[in-house]
């Protein structure tokens, strides 16, 4: 699950723990993390990334990596219409796409 994150409203590109996206494509700057290019893959903390175009495959801190294609729901996030999104260990995977609230902990608890 992510924490204080925003889903960006780019293909790929989250916002996650304490990081900023720096792509407007697939990449992200995770607390522990650099992106090694400008549109795909990032390093990060215990693992890198496996995929040269989306970064689905990635390896990241207390997560698994999953080849989902829907956007995640994130507990203090807004969802976008991403669709290309990780599925974290403990975060479930969803098809939606937009949800207009913030309060989807709520509702991905429900």
């Amino acid at each position: 699950m992510y924490c204080h994150g925003t889903c960006m409203s780019n293909n790929a590109s989250e916002v996650h723990r304490h990081g900023t996206c720096t792509s407007n494509n697939a990449c992200e700057v995770y607390r522990h993390g650099t992106c090694t290019s400008n549109n795909a893959c990032e390093v990060y903390r215990h693992g890198t990334c496996t995929s040269n175009n989306t970064c689905n495959s990635t390896v990241m801190e207390h997560a698994r990596p999953t080849t989902l294609v829907k956007c995640t729901v994130m507990e203090h996030a807004r969802p976008t219409t991403l669709v290309k999104c990780t599925v974290m260990e403990h975060a479930r995977p969803t098809t939606l796409v937009t949800v207009p609230s913030w309060n989807m902990h709520v509702q991905q608890r429900l």
